[in-house]
């Protein structure tokens, strides 16, 4: 295969211009002649004088070798512009010969990761310590490496509170497709002491404790019921927390109710990516079956 690209005439036009310029330089070495040429003046330290001899044959050898090895080198192998060589190696096809491979001696083990029940992968050491590689390749830059998250950014895997529900159907399905949540700010409609008596509303909730602040209620009856239930119950199908767990997700503030208030003014938007394209199926059912009991 010849050039078809400027910039594969241009960079096969550099290499047979090096190959010349060193075919040139190795036979002026082979026609040099002994000789010396110098003067009085040409002499360095008393006894150090200049001149001109034949330089060692060894040089011609050496200079010819490197050329012949070079044009047999560009013949087998990509060296000429887009010319791939006889051999038609690439790194790209090597590094699918190395997949092939590694797909041939390690797939029946991912078949039984692909269709084994995840209580029998929780079961098999070898299996949960790959997911725990994997979690820590993959997670734990947000997740941290004991999965417990980071306070005001990620939640904890390790508990039993999922916003998304935390049956192994439902986890893995967060894995695999992401989540996005939304939670929409307020300052447009209330005003400070509005959200700080929300606020307390919500905190009454998850302390299941009554307010009397009718006002409050109304104000959460009328724009939170809708997403977080009447007592705080949450809705796992839009990922919306329950209150009453006392497990806040964000709590970047000095106080909790003031954190909450923060929430309220600002909203929140959680967004979980989908690992669908990054790793395999048997990927994420080793992670599912790890966070559904092998972590322990």
């Amino acid at each position: 295969m010849l050039p078809v690209s400027f910039w594969g005439y241009w960079t096969a036009g550099i290499t047979v211009l090096g190959l010349l310029w060193l075919a040139w330089l190795a036979f002026s070495v082979l026609r040099a002649r002994e000789g010396s040429i110098h003067s009085p003046d040409d002499v360095w330290d008393a006894n150090l004088r200049e001149g001109n001899s034949e330089p060692p044959k060894w040089w011609f050898l050496a200079l010819f070798s490197a050329i012949i090895f070079s044009c047999v080198y560009v013949v087998l192998y990509p060296g000429l512009g887009d010319n791939r060589g006889i051999l038609e190696w690439s790194q790209h096809g090597q590094f699918n010969k190395g997949m092939e491979y590694y797909n041939r001696r390690t797939e029946k083990i991912r078949q039984h990761w692909r269709t084994a029940p995840l209580a029998e992968l929780r079961e098999d050491e070898s299996a949960m310590n790959t997911a725990r590689r994997l979690f820590s390749i993959q997670c734990a830059a947000c997740h941290g490496e004991d999965g417990k998250g980071l306070a005001g950014l990620f939640p904890d895997l390790m508990d039993d509170e999922w916003h998304w529900g935390g049956s192994a159907q439902q986890i893995q399905e967060s894995i695999t497709k992401g989540r996005t949540a939304a939670m929409p700010g307020w300052r447009a409609t209330y005003n400070d002491a509005e959200i700080t008596a929300l606020a307390d509303y919500v905190l009454a909730l998850s302390e299941e404790r009554n307010v009397q602040n009718h006002a409050a209620h109304n104000n959460y009856t009328a724009n939170c019921v809708a997403c977080h239930g009447a007592r705080g119950e949450g809705n796992i199908e839009l990922g919306v927390p329950r209150f009453a767990n006392h497990k806040w997700q964000y709590t970047d503030a000095e106080t909790l109710q003031a954190s909450i208030e923060k929430t309220i003014r600002a909203g929140r938007n959680g967004i979980m990516p989908a690992q669908e394209n990054r790793l395999t199926l048997e990927q994420i059912r080793l992670l599912t079956a790890w966070l559904t009991g092998g972590n322990n």
